[in-house]
């Protein structure tokens, strides 16, 4: 918690949805709550807080927020959400210049709105300054007020996936009701009815809690608020407790342990009827309440602990289910006390794992029935024993239906496995891919990245439609969707999937593919998934090196052709004794060093299936500290009805040289290459270039991981050859910090490995510069020498880019010291200064600079992200010249050059001098400023004309102290007011005295100076006479 300066809420056209809670103040009504009126009025006098979570502390008087807010947006209507349900009072006000202009009630005392949650329709005016107060309160809880403003789409978003999964919680608790039902009419009625009642109770906090019941009948409604969360939280414990005595035989309960929970059932009971009359202390209530909770969840946990050790195996489901209600219960205790940051996961990870524990009773339910039925048939075959000749054949019969039930359970279990196996690699996917790209801006990647999302969903979707494909279950068989598919492309779709991970491991892929027909017949999905589940063991057991994936023809006739993929890897290897068990389900290999990475072991038994289901074959060669190669030889039927188009043309007979000093790696690449038509050339070294001509042809340069500290100096060889047309193939981190030279074509850089879909544009056009508008005004840049310092290399790489095509010579900097260290040695223009930067901030790096003796009077430009006109006065008081506000665009960048680096010669000052606006006051510019109000713009120019003879004896008096300084910050300040006032010749005079000041131009200062003080004194004397006549004349 700290106490923070707060800004005016902007509301713009990007504005969609936003979390508003941490802009507001906190004000603590004490002894008791303030009205509107009297808290508006003593708002100021009051002391108040700020957070950085939504969570306030139980209070029991409730609490004002404050916020100041401006729509600059072109919509009106807007939607404010308060994200928790147990707020019983929360009202809106709204104000404007001191007016109340809307209020807006809500909450479970007086539900106004369709919505479950507190939810308030706003008209919020256009480009008008807005004061909202919010009051709250929720007596019988800890005060949680995560507030949204949404537009009327994204509110009508959040509701609609709000009701989706609140849907899915009450359709599966439908569901469970159903079931129980079904146990109460045809198993164990007092279990079943027992159950019934569990989960009304929790229907009914779910209902509480979630703030639904505002969506019932009024009277239902009603009824609700006389009842608490915290009693259904007891009343659950109650009936979970009396299950979990009924689930778990008596004779597994400790006699100690049943009689403490038979006394805590009576605390819980009286409790719960306590709580129904009003008078607790929230505090009080939710600490006995959190307390009895725990107290039942840790009994029950050790009267199932002592049940599984007494070989009871029902009490293992019974055990996970209390124990993930205690890992629940505690991130929502951690949660609610504000230890835990608000957000939808901890907001609902009670109820889920309530939920879970709910469908556990039911599992647990099941697996008692089956225990019993396991101990008659042990009792049965102990009865056949002793009348072995009476009963024989019915013992026989009872075994054989055991084996069949066991038989059936473990296919099931298995093809259980194998589903979810299936499910989670495209899952995978979808959710990596999808984070990369809210940060990669790489247009390329973020294309391909749609691509793999795209291709992985679609997979997705094929698992789940089996599945959904009760037949196939339950006969735990798979189909084969024998379809036409491009063995490229599938090949290029796992490779492109896979190089990632293997990147983010510091791995090596290498992707090589020899000549492969065009079309195959056969189910692309499956071989996607043995590919991928191959790769990812190998991933999984290399920690240093490669990962290879190769493809070629092994046998082909007119109609078939036989694939062998070879996956290869660097990895730990495997003992030839423990071949044989990699592809056995479920078994683990045994020695230490392959311990610590077993999972499931379903991995490679899922592609031996796979393969064996498509009539292949797959082998494996492997030594330990070696290496593994798995090779899956599988046929397919050659695609007819596809017409293969012809081998493009467009690369054939150009050169490609390949510069890569890894045998591997440059085959494979050779191969891609050459598939497009290039005639390649293969080096080891870029220096071996200079035995050859190579004109216009194609230079594909690899900067590996493994060589990451050399990509400098080959970027600089590169350079000193004058290679034009460069691709730089990379792995590990993009290389943004080489040093291009501006006079070369700027390279292409592709992200290992190599293949068609990123090799079809490199010719194009599309990679060419854009010669826009923006771009011929860079062009036209003066010839400085200019230094950009900030700690995201991202940000230098932009500059960078725009400014290639520059005179400008642009030096960077990754932080303060190497900032200093340069400007110590060399004499810049011009010097934009990041703020906010680790170890050396941009001010202290600033004052540094100033002490060098090349850059002392450099203009320094902050580039910051803080906007407040008193932080912007900070930064020139800190010694800066100038502020570029971030996000940065290249229009500001060019405008901001142009303003400190372009010299007004003595030629051409009178000229421009001579050509300001003839009249000294624009009376129609003053009248147009102050929005055609023309009282107001008299008294704008009245408070002017009174403050300009003090801005000119400022003036004086820093010109006689030979302090420009101060004659700089005096002119300053009275530029800005002229920007309002309708002033333009004196504005004119002003912006070029800045100019001369800030580029040291001594010897036309003088001149210029005169002349603004001249124009002072022609307006002082020029205005009583205009504001006579205007005052007189009609408007």
């Amino acid at each position: 918690m700290a106490i923070a300066s707060k800004k005016t809420i902007i509301v713009d056209d990007s504005f969609t949805s936003r979390l508003l809670s941490q802009e507001f103040s906190i004000y603590y009504q004490a002894s008791r709550a303030l009205s509107f009126d009297e808290f508006k009025k003593s708002r100021h006098l009051l002391p108040y807080r700020s957070f950085n979570t939504p969570n306030y502390g139980f209070v029991q008087k409730g609490a004002w927020l404050y916020a100041k807010i401006e729509n600059r947006s072109d919509i009106s209507r807007w939607m404010l959400e308060i994200r928790f349900s147990q707020m019983q009072h929360a009202q809106v006000f709204i104000t404007s210049q001191g007016t109340l202009i809307q209020y807006l009630n809500d909450g479970i005392q007086n539900k106004t709105s369709p919505y479950p949650l507190p939810s308030f329709e706003l008209d919020l005016p256009s480009n008008t300054p807005l004061e909202m107060y919010i009051y709250i309160k929720s007596s019988s809880m800890v005060l949680v007020a995560p507030i949204y403003l949404h537009t009327d789409k994204a509110q009508r978003t959040q509701s609609m996936l709000d009701f989706s999964i609140w849907g899915v919680f009450y359709g599966v608790l439908l569901v469970l009701f159903v079931y129980a039902i079904t146990f109460f009419a045809y198993k164990n009625r007092l279990i079943g009815a027992v159950y019934i009642v569990h989960l009304f109770i929790m229907l009914l906090f779910q209902l509480l809690w979630s703030g639904h019941t505002a969506l019932l009948f009024d009277w239902i409604n009603t009824l609700f608020l006389y009842v608490r969360a915290e009693s259904m939280v007891i009343a659950m414990c109650i009936s979970a407790t009396l299950l979990n005595l009924l689930l778990v035989p008596s004779n597994m309960h400790r006699p100690k342990i049943r009689i403490m929970l038979r006394y805590l059932l009576y605390v819980n009971l009286l409790f719960f009827c306590a709580f129904l009359v009003p008078g607790f202390l929230p505090q009080i209530k939710l600490g006995i309440t959190y307390a009895l909770c725990f107290a039942t969840l840790s009994i029950n946990c050790a009267i199932c602990i002592n049940a599984f050790i007494n070989d009871y195996f029902p009490a293992r489901a019974l055990l996970i289910g209390w124990a993930s209600s205690i890992i629940g219960s505690s991130l929502s205790i951690l949660f609610i006390f504000g230890i835990l940051p608000n957000n939808p996961f901890h907001q609902h990870i009670f109820h889920f794992t309530l939920l879970v524990q709910t469908g556990i009773f039911l599992l647990a339910m099941v697996l008692r029935n089956q225990y019993n039925l396991e101990l008659e048939v042990k009792e049965a075959e102990s009865d056949a024993l002793s009348n072995f000749d009476v009963i024989e054949e019915q013992n026989v019969r009872l075994d054989l239906a055991r084996k069949e039930a066991i038989k059936a359970s473990e296919i099931k279990s298995q093809f259980l496995a194998n589903m979810s196996h299936e499910i989670r690699t495209p899952l995978n996917a979808i959710m990596g891919f999808s984070k990369e790209l809210e940060n990669n801006q790489n247009m390329l990647e973020r294309e391909e990245h749609v691509r793999i999302i795209n291709s992985a969903a679609t997979d997705l979707l094929t698992v789940v439609n089996d599945i959904l494909d009760l037949s196939k279950m339950e006969a735990g068989k798979l189909t084969l969707n024998t379809r036409p598919f491009s063995p490229r492309n599938l090949l290029e779709d796992v490779a492109a999937l896979m190089s990632k991970t293997a990147h983010l491991k510091q791995l090596e892929f290498i992707f090589e593919i020899h000549e492969l027909p065009h079309s195959l017949l056969g189910d692309a999905f499956k071989i996607k998934q043995l590919l991928i589940n191959l790769l990812s063991n190998a991933l999984k057991f290399t920690n240093y090196g490669y990962i290879k994936l190769s493809a070629r023809v092994r046998e082909q006739t007119q109609s078939h052709a036989t694939l062998e993929f070879e996956i290869k890897d660097s990895g730990i290897g495997i003992n030839q004794s423990d071949i044989s068990k990699i592809f056995t389900a479920f078994q683990q290999l045994d020695d230490d060093l392959n311990r610590s990475f077993q999972g499931t072991g379903l991995g490679l038994v899922i592609c031996k299936e796979l393969v064996n289901f498509m009539g292949g074959k797959i082998t494996v060669l492997s030594e330990p500290a070696q290496g593994s190669t798995f090779t899956a030889s599988i046929g397919f039927g050659i695609d007819f009805s596809t017409k293969r188009l012809n081998k493009t043309r467009r690369f054939e007979d150009k050169t490609a040289y390949i510069i890569d000093d890894w045998n591997e790696s440059s085959r494979a690449s050779k191969l891609q290459l050459a598939a497009l038509g290039f005639l390649t050339v293969t080096l080891k070294e870029v220096s071996q270039l200079k035995n050859y001509a190579i004109g216009n042809a194609y230079v594909f340069i690899f900067l590996p991981f493994r060589n990451l500290q050399n990509r400098n100096h080959v970027n600089k060889q590169r350079n000193e050859m004058r290679i034009v047309n460069t691709v730089f193939v990379y792995s590990g981190p993009e290389p943004n910090q080489l040093e291009l030279d501006a006079t070369l074509a700027p390279p292409k850089f592709i992200r290992m490995p190599l293949t068609s879909r990123k090799l079809k544009d490199l010719d194009t056009a599309a990679h060419k510069p854009n010669e826009g508008a923006s771009h011929e005004h860079v062009k036209k840049l003066p010839a400085i020498r200019m230094l950009a310092v900030d700690d995201m290399a991202l940000n230098l790489r932009l500059l960078q880019t725009w400014l290639k095509a520059s005179p400008v010579i642009l030096d960077v900097a990754y932080d303060g010291e190497s900032a200093i260290e340069r400007c110590t040695n060399t004499d810049y223009d011009l010097i934009l200064m990041d703020i906010q930067m680790p170890d050396m901030d941009g001010l202290k790096t600033t004052r540094f600079i100033r002490k060098t003796e090349l850059n002392i009077g450099t203009p320094i430009v902050a580039v910051t992200a803080h906007a407040m006109e008193t932080e912007q006065q900070h930064f020139l008081d800190s010694g800066m010249d100038d502020f570029l506000s971030k996000p940065i665009s290249i229009n500001n960048v060019v405008a901001l050059i142009n303003t400190w680096c372009e010299q007004v010669p003595d030629s051409k000052q009178n000229a421009v001098i001579n050509s300001a606006v003839t009249n000294s006051i624009d009376w129609e510019t003053a009248l147009k400023l102050c929005y055609h109000n023309h009282d107001s713009a008299i008294e704008f120019l009245d408070a002017f004309t009174h403050r300009l003879t003090t801005h000119a004896a400022q003036i004086e008096s820093g010109l006689k102290q030979q302090r420009n300084d101060l004659v700089l910050a005096s002119i300053h300040k009275l530029h800005g007011a002229c920007c309002y006032t309708g002033v333009p010749r004196l504005q004119d005079f002003c912006q070029q005295a800045q100019n001369i000041l800030k580029t040291h131009q001594d010897e036309i200062l003088p001149e210029t100076i005169t002349f603004l003080l001249l124009e002072i004194d022609n307006i002082i004397e020029i205005w009583p006479k205009l504001r006579k006549s205007l005052l007189t004349s009609p408007h």
